[in-house]
């Protein structure tokens, strides 16, 4: 995971990685990724260009499938 998002940082605005605290499941680590980006012109260049290499370059580590899931959050304050 942390080799995709520094593969993919110059597409990205900011990059979170946070460890999920509650317990799925006792034989698993849980993570949540967040990218930020300043614009819609660079979320939609990143989801058209990178994406799907992004994803891709996580689950090649990963033995379990992925979830993943996309939000887009607007600050309010």
């Amino acid at each position: 995971m942390f080799q995709a998002t520094d593969d993919a940082s110059q597409w990205i605005d900011e990059i979170k990685v946070f460890k999920i605290t509650e317990e799925v499941d006792p034989a698993s680590l849980n993570y949540a990724v967040q990218l930020s980006f300043t614009n819609k012109t660079r979320l939609d260049a990143f989801n058209n260009l990178i994406m799907n290499g992004f994803i891709e370059n996580i689950q090649s580590g990963i033995p379990e499938p992925l979830l993943y899931f996309e939000s887009h959050l607007e600050k309010v304050f």
